[in-house]
């Protein structure tokens, strides 16, 4: 008990310097207060390690600042007094406040009505009403639109109503006179003025909701690319729900899919420049986006290759070869070949001359016949089209034949299909060795 009660008093005389701590962690824990924290975790340092992130409800709010000690009495609110407590933010957004009331003598028949200002008796930041009906015996919950704050500066948190001329029931804002937050203190409102209240603070919490980063898209070189130029620079597009400044970490390593090597750290611009990277390379990257607040948004890995080392060359035009005359409905086997000098493996393309086509086919080694069918469902004279592509994209000029459909039969002979479809690689043979 003595043991609970230290502790107790200890978390409790460090409330309003946590608040104050502007650090965030990544893993967050829903506890509503630090006295229930010092309970379940018994050392200082694991506190303050995890700092005010651990002050989070379940719909994402953080809390900012807050005094939660109270001596079960509070600050009347009615026709003669209105109450302020003043606070200082340490972030730059204000998004809900919490207060700690109660009704004394039944439900109230006037409104309360809560304002945050920049001077107690300035104009309302915000305003927000309720009604007897309302508010609660312990904290009351103030949403609004967010608002911008400076960081430090002293804002006031205000409650007015009119209860006429007077009387029971009315509201009330517990208060404790320890002197709790050293940040602000207590202001009465009676006899047409403001009073500081000294060692008075009333009990409430500030806000703050942040929506993370959305993930980074729209990289350059775009993800799979290949055939890419060795001095490169990175690049991506990156947006924040609450138009908040982003920061990025760059994290980028060759042939590893999942890079874990910070290239870049905490930069503001979407671009980067890896200086020169090496040739024929699959190089792997991810952005880590980061707004002011803490929050994270890790983006997908992506990844390209950079180009060969020397220049690289199309495949040959392709030698394409087949039937030269068929019929209509009759599937024939047509095949082209074509070589890269740099022994890249090829893709082919067969266009029918018919608005149809293969698509690309592949790979196939450099040198290698590649062999497809087709059917005309119509006569007509056909101009077959066939070209290569190498693994860097590298297309070659057009290979082609002419095919016609007549209506006449065609006698095959089939020694002198098998010269054909042969006489192919022979070709290629002699151009190789300087005979055209």
């Amino acid at each position: 008990m003595v043991i609970g009660i230290i502790v107790l008093f200890f978390g409790a005389s460090i409330v309003e310097g946590i608040g104050s701590l502007n650090e965030f962690v990544r893993d967050r824990k829903k506890i509503d207060n630090i006295e229930e924290y010092f309970l379940i975790n018994s050392t200082i340092a694991s506190i303050l390690n995890e700092k005010e992130v651990l002050f989070c409800d379940s719909r994402g709010y953080h809390i900012d600042q807050q005094q939660t000690q109270h001596g079960n009495s509070g600050y009347n609110i009615n026709y003669d007094q209105f109450v302020a407590q003043s606070f200082k933010p340490s972030v730059e957004r204000l998004s809900r406040v919490d207060l700690m009331l109660f009704e004394y003598g039944g439900v109230p028949d006037y409104e309360l009505e809560f304002y945050v200002r920049k001077t107690l008796s300035g104009s309302n930041l915000v305003t927000v009403t309720k009604d007897g009906s309302e508010v609660i015996d312990g904290w009351n919950e103030f949403d609004f639109d967010d608002i911008e704050v400076e960081i430090d500066d002293t804002y006031y948190l205000v409650c007015e109503g009119d209860a006429g001329t007077g009387g029971e029931p009315f509201y009330c804002w517990y208060y404790s006179d320890s002197n709790p937050y050293s940040r602000g203190m207590t202001y009465i409102f009676n006899y047409d003025t403001w009073h500081s209240v000294s060692g008075s603070d009333c009990c409430f919490k500030t806000y703050y909701y942040n929506d993370p980063p959305n993930p980074p898209g729209n990289p350059y070189p775009s993800d799979g690319g290949i055939n890419i130029d060795v001095n490169i620079s990175l690049s991506w597009t990156c947006s924040d729900p609450d138009f908040d400044t982003l920061t990025y970490d760059v994290y980028l390593e060759a042939n590893d899919s999942s890079p874990d090597v910070l290239v870049s750290n905490n930069q503001t611009g979407t671009t980067y420049n890896p200086g020169m990277l090496n040739y024929l390379t699959n190089y792997y990257w991810q952005i880590i986006a980061k707004d002011k607040f803490g929050a994270k948004t890790s983006g997908p890995v992506w990844d390209f290759k950079t180009k060969l080392e020397w220049p690289n060359n199309p495949p040959d035009k392709p030698v394409v070869n087949g039937t030269i005359k068929g019929k209509v409905g009759v599937s024939y086997i047509y095949s082209a070949l074509s070589i890269d000098h740099e022994d890249d493996l090829l893709w082919y393309w067969f266009d029918w001359g018919d608005n149809t086509n293969t698509g690309w086919i592949g790979p196939y080694p450099s040198g290698t016949i590649a062999s497809e069918s087709h059917i005309w469902n119509a006569e007509g004279t056909f101009h077959i089209k066939v070209k290569a592509k190498d693994s860097f994209d590298a297309e070659s000029l057009w290979g082609t034949l002419d095919v016609s459909m007549p209506k006449n039969r065609i006698l095959h002979n089939s020694l002198f299909s098998w010269f054909i479809n042969h006489f192919l690689i022979l070709q290629m043979l002699l151009q190789k060795l300087g005979f055209q």
